[in-house]
């Protein structure tokens, strides 16, 4: 599938990607430079947007949000952030992409606190399926990844720009050294099974597939699905290719100092060819 026909190409020119400070920078972004004033900017509208977004559609309560609007989660300041921009600078869609070192034992993971791994019948299944992915991104030498933070903006939703981000996800991870991966998806919207069809696969420990959960904090059905960088969609391998040139042209925007607050959960990412 070709997502780069010039009817999208002025959507490219408008991506940018924020890194988190305590990862090195791949040399792969030829676009990469330090502001902390401008990364602080578009995080905190990326979370405006979530916001927005999760309000709208009745996942989240008003309280859940900062003064401003801002869906604010731990793990965004360890992350990289994926947004999409319109031509007025407002960032109209946002994906986080948190990387680890395949040795992170499961509790310390999100997914650990997922509402499934507070069912004692789901907890050892669930804690067996990711062990098992973990020991797999360590025979590959890949690290592993909790993927999250999805919004975007309504106007954007029927869009190239809405599977590109999740291809750019595939992209992404081969850069950074190659991953296998873990996300926790709503049905909302058909979300789940988008991803599906890109790539995504249920989570199992070898017998028993990990079950779709209903999540209170979200207030929607939600399922546990992997990725493996190598192995997207065969539809898609020519987009998550195309993807990869695209990110060595993307501004790569991070703080201009390390948070030492902030632990090392993965090693620094080697310079890529």
């Amino acid at each position: 599938m070709d997502l780069f026909t010039s009817s999208t190409l002025a959507g490219l020119r408008r991506s940018v990607l924020l890194a988190p400070s305590h990862i090195a920078t791949p040399a792969a972004f030829r676009l990469a430079h330090r502001d902390t004033g401008e990364h602080g900017h578009l995080l905190a509208e990326a979370q405006r947007l979530r916001g927005r977004v999760y309000l709208a559609d009745g996942a989240i309560e008003r309280d859940q949000l900062s003064v401003s609007g801002r869906h604010v989660q731990t793990a965004d300041q360890r992350s990289f952030h994926l947004l999409y921009l319109d031509n007025g600078g407002r960032v109209v869609g946002c994906a986080r992409y948190l990387p680890h070192a395949n040795t992170i034992g499961f509790s310390t993971l999100g997914v650990a606190n997922a509402p499934l791994a507070e069912d004692p019948r789901w907890r050892p299944v669930l804690k067996r399926a990711v062990e098992t992915e973990l020991g797999r991104a360590r025979e590959l030498g890949y690290g592993y990844a909790e993927m999250g933070g999805w919004a975007i903006a309504e106007d954007v939703r029927c869009t190239c720009d809405a599977v590109r981000m999740v291809v750019t996800m595939y992209a992404l991870a081969r850069m950074l050294g190659g991953a296998l991966g873990i996300s926790s998806v709503t049905k909302r919207h058909a979300s789940s099974s988008i991803l599906r069809r890109l790539g995504g696969a249920p989570l199992t420990d070898g017998e028993t597939e990990v079950s779709p959960y209903y999540d209170p904090k979200y207030r929607c059905e939600m399922e546990i699905l992997r990725f493996d960088s190598d192995r997207p969609s065969e539809l898609y391998e020519r987009a998550v290719r195309q993807c990869q040139n695209a990110l060595a042209r993307t501004p790569l925007l991070a703080p201009e100092t390390a948070d030492t607050r902030i632990p090392m959960l993965s090693p620094l990412v080697a310079a890529t060819a």
